[in-house]
Formats: C-alpha cells, structure tokens, sequence
C-alpha cells in the first residue's frame, strides 16, 4: 500500500482497498465478540481488522486527494 501511494498507483490502491474491505466485513462478527476489557480493546489495535480499516481510510484518503 505504501509503496503504491509513493507511486501514485492508483490502480493498485484500489486493489488494496478492495482486498481490505473484504477481508474487514469477515472480521467484524469476530471483534465484537472478543472485546471484553480495557487490555482487549488496546490489543485489537494489532488485530487484523484493525489494520485492513486502516489501509482502507489510507486508501480513501488518498483517493479523495486525488479527486481534488
């Protein structure tokens, strides 16, 4: 994702995107049943999850910023 930022690929960011959405809708069920606590909840932030919504708000970013 980064190297395709630096590049301006944007054919590549949407692939990201795409590939992190998919993946972040199989792991929602999974998330709301595991947070139980303060530890838990700083944990998910190396959850899988976590990471694909963050390459998918890079992307969005990126592609708003491009539409400008």
């Amino acid at each position: 994702m980064d190297e395709s930022l630096d590049e301006n690929n944007n054919e590549l960011v949407s692939r990201c995107i795409e590939i992190s959405a998919s993946h972040v809708s199989s792991f929602v069920e999974e998330d709301r049943s595991s947070h139980f606590g303060s530890m838990t909840a700083f944990l998910s932030c190396f959850s899988a999850s976590w990471v694909y919504s963050k390459v998918i708000l890079l992307g969005v970013s990126f592609l708003e910023h491009e539409r400008r």
